[in-house]
């Protein structure tokens, strides 16, 4: 069966909504509550609410619950996933470049936790593994993406 479409992108954008998954992924940065409904929006007769991660930017690690528009039920919970944001924060600079690096390294483990979001960010070849390949497409994307990061 499939399951009910709750949350849907914006036709015009990149979004992807991963309902297996109960991911966001697809999304620009630096998304704030007035920008983000450019990008998702809740399907017909839900209504959705947004929690930023880390600061004031959604970024990897946000949620977005979905309620039926006259209950407060929640009927889903996604997961925003913003590709090489690792901290959370919305932005892509030197922190997410630092905290893939100190993985790499093995001097620091604890934020790349095998399943979750900053894991899923910082996986870019999706292999299940966080490899020097994930670091070469890292810094491919921050290149071109964000020059001055």
């Amino acid at each position: 069966a499939l399951k009910p479409k709750y949350l849907q992108p914006v036709d015009t954008k990149t979004t992807v909504v991963d309902t297996k998954n109960f991911l966001v992924y697809g999304l620009t940065t630096k998304l704030t509550e007035a920008t983000l409904s450019e990008w998702i929006e809740a399907a017909n007769g839900y209504t959705m609410d947004a929690v930023p991660a880390s600061g004031s930017y959604y970024g990897t690690g946000s949620t977005i619950t979905v309620s039926p528009a006259s209950s407060t039920t929640i009927a889903a919970t996604y997961t925003i996933i913003i590709y090489c944001d690792l901290n959370g924060d919305g932005e892509i600079t030197s922190t997410d470049d630092n905290i893939l690096g100190a993985h790499l390294d093995g001097d620091d483990v604890s934020v790349l936790v095998e399943g979750s979001a900053a894991f899923i960010a910082a996986d870019l070849d999706r292999n299940g593994a966080i490899t020097e390949n994930d670091y070469d497409l890292y810094s491919t994307t921050v290149n071109q993406v964000n020059p001055a990061a």
